[in-house]
Order: structure tokens, then C-alpha cells, then sequence
């Protein structure tokens, strides 16, 4: 067994279980593990990255690192991904519209906003909260009547929970342009926009992302500003409503208050570290009640992405695809948030090998993922969907189950004000309960 650490660049005391240090607010390991076993051990302990049996890559803050070292764990610190990455970050807005630059945070948000101004009647723009730092937290809302709450299926894509895996952030503005800029010209994306309402969210941990200060993401990190991990801060049906042993993030607060005065019926997080569709549960090696329609729907993403892209992408795991815990376990993950306390069918897409890719290389991985990503979104507007009212016509409150398929929350609800429900569902013959 070995454990090794790099002096040059910091000190580690260990002291009564205490860590003394001027070391960056997470550490970057290369673990080693035997077994199955072994996997499920260290998921408790640090923040798996990426699974290449038998070597684990990983993140941890200075706790995680503390109970690491006194594991019987072999494991060595690599360089921070950020080290080696140096991004051509763009000057100015126009010329980060050409799509080969990263944004500062100010050209982000001026984005942001010129895509309410530019497309004021489909587009809107909303901040959620604002980040540790003060940063906001924003959402484009893309719909034919962007200014009230159509009775339409509501639709979120959200990216970079970790603030350093960039590819997210930049295939979801390139994803709201495309949107805005066909609709009327384009059937597919004049369809969606006419009967879903599309709620994007390109950078939900922008302290993460500019860890380095509002004019760079040289130095983004995966944690927020408070080094915690995001996407295993959420309530987790299985291990209680802080798996992690930390308070909910300002983020993931805002996250869920926004979540919860919608009804959204499906959803993505966008990732990357890895070339897979990630689908739930992510915290129990129980398969959901549509584990069919799960596989279905990953499928179509990962064959979609393939068919635009070099014959290497996206062709690992089951042919693009994996279960979650099958993959390895995640508690707190906003996946299985999503999928349990919200009934909203929700996925994590991770895009692309590398967690921090040149900027020269986004606007390929945005053509290996366009068609897919817009016909993910097409997948809410299929399965069963209808209104229950009281014998006055007047909306009520349902539980929508299908007897002897649905367990663990699967089953769908009606909206209050309206009295609508969704129900995605692999095709075939169902009795459903109201």
C-alpha cells in the first residue's frame, strides 16, 4: 500500500483527526480498489469522478482526505485538472458568440440577457437566487407565450452542478440559441416550443466555475464556494435529507424552491468526466418501476449522439448508457432528488471524457449532442397525459397509478391549479388509476 502527497505545493498535518493545512478546498486522487465492494466503500468516503476498474478517480475536501488516509485505501494525489488549463477566454461578447472561447461570468450574463431582448416573445429571463458568493443563478424560459403558465409539460436542462466540467455550460447556450433562432424556421423546434415549456439553466455553480475570478475559468473548481459538493447535497430517499453531513447549499436551496413552483415532467443534469446517459436510481441497486422506458429513452440519446459524431464517442458502457448504481452509488445526487420527491423523469448526461476540454474542441462536442438533446426534449410531449376534475369541471388534486407497475413514487400528480397530469411510459398496454 502506498499513499503519496506533494510537498512542493502544500502540508499535510494530521492531528487528532484534524487537518491542518494551506491547501486548495479539494484534492484530486487516483485511488485503487480490488473489488465491487471496495467501489461501494469508497462512495462514502470521497467524491468519485470517474470508475476505471481497478483505478478510481476522485475528488475530496480536506475531511473526506483525513478519513481517506486513515482507510486501508492506496491512492495518490494527481495535479487538479485545472492546473494544466489554460483557457483562451473570449474579449469581448461578439466574439465569444463565435462559440470557440470561453465566457467571462459578465459576458455570460450579458448572454443571458440578450437572448431575452433579442427573442422577447419566446424567451425570458429569470435569476433563481444567487450563488455563495453573490453570483446569480439564472434560467431562460423558451415558450410560444413566454409571459404565463401555459397548461403545457414543463421541460429543464441544467448544467454544471461542478464548476469544472465545462462542456455543459457552453453546449446549453449554443442549445437556447438554436431554439431561438428556429423556431418558426424549423418544424421540430416551432412544435416544441408551441406545446412545452423549456426551462434551461446553463451554470448552476458559477463561484465553482470562476473560482479564479469573474474574468476566467482557468482556475474552475468542482466544488462551490463553501467546498461542497452540490450534486450529493440534495434529501436522498434512501440516507435522509443530508447524505453528505452538510447544510444545504445556497444553490441547491434556491434549486429546490424554484423546483417545487414548477411542474416539471422531465429533465437533465448535464455533467462530464466521462461519455455516458446516466439513468436513476443512483443511491439503491433497486431498478425504478420504468426501468423499460428508462432504457429506451438512454438508448435514443446515446444512439443519436453517435450517429453525429467520430466513431469513439459515446459507445462505452451498455452501447452509451448505464444505471446508475450499477455504475457506482451517488447519495444526495439531484437525479434521484428529482425522480422521488419531484416525480419529474430526470437523467445525467455526461459529455464529454475530459472534465476541462480547449476551447477549440466545443463546437464539436455541440454537433455530436444538438439533435439529441432537442429530441430529449421531444420525449415529454409522449406517454399519457389528461386533466381530472370533480363532477362541477373544477380541477382537483390526484394520484395518477398504474396498479401493479408503479413503486417507490413513480406514480404522477395532478397540477393543483389545473388539474393536468403527464405520465411517460414506455409504449404498451396499461390500466391506469385515478
Amino acid at each position: 500500500m502506498f499513499k503519496t502527497y506533494l510537498p512542493k505545493i502544500y502540508t499535510i498535518f494530521l492531528a487528532t483527526g484534524i487537518l491542518f493545512s494551506q491547501t486548495p478546498i479539494e484534492h484530486y486522487l487516483q485511488i485503487f480498489i480490488q473489488d465491487q465492494s471496495d467501489l461501494e466503500r469508497l462512495t462514502k468516503m470521497v467524491l468519485i469522478s470517474r470508475v476505471d476498474k481497478p483505478v478510481v478517480l476522485a475528488y475530496a475536501s480536506n475531511d473526506q482526505l483525513v478519513k481517506l488516509s486513515a482507510s486501508s485505501f492506496s491512492f495518490v494525489h494527481l495535479p487538479h485538472p485545472n492546473e494544466s488549463f489554460f483557457p483562451e477566454m473570449a474579449a469581448s461578447l461578439d466574439e465569444f458568440r463565435e462559440w470557440n472561447r470561453y465566457p467571462t461570468y459578465d459576458q455570460y450574463v450579458d448572454q443571458m440577457n440578450s437572448f431575452q431582448a433579442l427573442y422577447p416573445e419566446i424567451c425570458s429571463l429569470e435569476s433563481i437566487g444567487q450563488s455563495v458568493e453573490g453570483r446569480e443563478l439564472l434560467f431562460v424560459k423558451i415558450s410560444d407565450d413566454v409571459t404565463i403558465d401555459e397548461e403545457e409539460p414543463e421541460f429543464m436542462y441544467s448544467a454544471q452542478m461542478h464548476g469544472n466540467e465545462l462542456i455543459g455550460f457552453i453546449v446549453t447556450l449554443n442549445l437556447i440559441e438554436y431554439l431561438l433562432e428556429g423556431y418558426g424556421a424549423d418544424n421540430q423546434i416551432t412544435n416544441l416550443i408551441d406545446n412545452v415549456e423549456i426551462w434551461i439553466n446553463p451554470l448552476a455553480n458559477p463561484d465553482g466555475t470562476y473560482n479564479g475570478g469573474n474574468h476566467t475559468v482557468g482556475d474552475a473548481i468542482r466544488f462551490n464556494a463553501n467546498g461542497v459538493d452540490l450534486n450529493r447535497n440534495f434529501p436522498d430517499w434512501v440516507n435522509g435529507p443530508h447524505p453528505d453531513g452538510n447544510l444545504w447549499q445556497p444553490e441547491n436551496i434556491a434549486m429546490m424552491d424554484f423546483i417545487a413552483g414548477q411542474h416539471f415532467v422531465l429533465s437533465s443534469n448535464i455533467h462530464s468526466g466521462t461519455e455516458v446517459v446516466n439513468y436513476p436510481w443512483d443511491t439503491t441497486p433497486i431498478l425504478t418501476a420504468d426501468d423499460d422506458w428508462w432504457q429506451l429513452v438512454s438508448h435514443s440519446y446515446a444512439d443519436t449522439a453517435q450517429f453525429y459524431s467520430p466513431e469513439s464517442y459515446f459507445n462505452g458502457y451498455d452501447d452509451g448508457i448505464t444505471n446508475g448504481w450499477a455504475w457506482y452509488e451517488i447519495d444526495g445526487g439531484r437525479q434521484d432528488y428529482m425522480n422521488y420527491y419531484e416525480h419529474c423523469r430526470e437523467m445525467t448526461l455526461e459529455l464529454t471524457n475530459g472534465q476541462i476540454i480547449p476551447e477549440d474542441e466545443l463546437a464539436d462536442y455541440w454537433e455530436y449532442n444538438r439533435a439529441a438533446l432537442v429530441n430529449y426534449i421531444e420525449e415529454v410531449l409522449y406517454g399519457v397525459s389528461g386533466t381530472v376534475t370533480n363532477s362541477q369541471g373544477e380541477a382537483i388534486d390526484a394520484i395518477i397509478t398504474i396498479p401493479d407497475h408503479d413503486f417507490d413514487n413513480s406514480h404522477a400528480l395532478t397540477h393543483s391549479d389545473s388539474g393536468i397530469y403527464y405520465r411517460l411510459l414506455a409504449p404498451g398496454t396499461y390500466n391506469i388509476q385515478y
